[in-house]
């Protein structure tokens, strides 16, 4: 049993009210993580955990329900190589909700950092290109668009900067690092509006079956599907998206497998090696570095504990779905890249997900120190 609060017209003509929701055993659906063949280091050190890398063993959270991914290394701080860790389904496929952001934020500092383009330039935010949820309407710095986007988790910020840095150009920078099953080609709008089936000229009059089908072609007609995906929503009011998404996920048809199907994904493994090749990247100055690191601080969730001296974070969550991942470092100068997955939870509404975020923050924390103490 669930209680679900539903915001006003999402029921036609029923204001703001909270669902019971019961569901027998057999109609409850379970998400079942999808399994990959892990890639193919690219340079010596350069793919985590790495042959002959000690590992701790997992000891699943007590607070989760449903099925969690988990990946936690101590790293060398300079070359990012992984020195201990702890993994549990590291090579399975979960979706990123808004744990992905911190990608565009890199791409961001990545073209300051070349100069094509600056932290004062203005970019438009309309209600045209406006995402799901709130929003702050017109000329917004780059600057602004990447502090609402990590701190706020702000879904149009985020996608009015992918957009301009073109979803095409941010996926082949996450390829250029090493990966080979991450995609970070949709923006939050595609994405959701795929999942409301208001794009049936893209994924079919079935969704189930259109976005499995787009998941298993070859990986050009992926990226053709996801580009189209990303042009149809830009077309979509938002209000109307986000009252067909809640419609939708209180519908039989919703399965969490369709989530991996549809947004924006990786593994565990693949997105900790990314992560950690974000924080070191060594073509971006020192200046940029530092600049990425504080607004990355500030990102959800982190625990306020004295022998932490840095933790960059970002969490996401949605429909039974809680993600987070980030880097931290102690006082005993020990630092640590980790991705937390858990997606098919128990809990459906997302405010009630997200009160797991401080009991994650912990968990990733109590890992920290227990890979610490068995540093020789």
């Amino acid at each position: 049993m669930n209680l679900s609060h539903i915001r006003p017209g999402v029921i036609p003509g029923q204001d703001a009210t909270t669902a019971i929701d019961l569901y027998p055993p057999e109609s409850w659906t379970e998400y079942q993580p999808e399994p990959t063949t892990p890639c193919t280091p690219s340079s010596p050190g350069a793919d985590m955990p790495g042959a002959g890398v000690p590992e701790l063993p997992y000891q699943p959270p007590t607070f989760a329900s449903g099925p969690v991914g988990f990946y936690l290394a101590q790293i060398d701080p300079r070359t990012g190589t992984p020195l201990r860790v702890i993994t549990h389904d590291p090579d399975s496929l979960y979706p990123l909700a808004s744990t992905y952001k911190q990608v565009i934020a890199w791409a961001a500092y990545r073209d300051i950092n070349a100069g094509t383009l600056t932290l004062n330039t203005r970019l438009s935010v309309t209600e045209a290109n406006r995402s799901i949820e709130t929003y702050q309407p017109g000329n917004r710095t780059v600057q602004n668009l990447i502090t609402q986007a990590i701190t706020r988790s702000e879904n149009t910020a985020s996608d009015v900067l992918h957009l301009h840095l073109t979803p095409e150009r941010v996926q082949a920078l996450v390829n250029a690092h090493g990966t080979c099953h991450t995609r970070v080609n949709m923006t939050t709008k595609a994405w959701w509006a795929a999942q409301a089936g208001l794009l049936p000229g893209v994924y079919g009059p079935h969704l189930p079956t259109g976005a499995q089908q787009a998941f298993t072609a070859p990986p050009e007609q992926q990226a053709a599907t996801a580009a189209q995906a990303v042009t149809q929503a830009q077309t979509l009011n938002a209000d109307t998206l986000l009252n067909a998404l809640d419609r939708y996920f209180y519908s039989p048809t919703y399965h969490p497998q369709t989530e991996v199907y549809l947004q924006n994904r990786s593994t565990p493994c693949e997105w900790a090696t990314l992560i950690t090749r974000q924080y070191l990247d060594p073509t971006l100055t020192p200046t940029n570095r530092s600049a990425l690191r504080r607004t990355l601080a500030q990102g959800c969730c982190r625990v306020n504990d004295p022998s932490v001296t840095y933790w960059g974070s970002k969490a996401g969550s949605g429909w039974r779905n809680l993600t987070m991942s980030g880097l931290l470092t102690l006082n005993t100068g020990q630092t640590f890249v980790y991705t937390y997955f858990n997606t098919g939870s128990d809990l459906m509404d997302s405010a009630l997900i997200e009160q797991q975020l401080p009991s994650v923050a912990q968990y990733i924390l109590q890992n920290a120190r227990r890979i610490g103490k068995s540093t020789p």
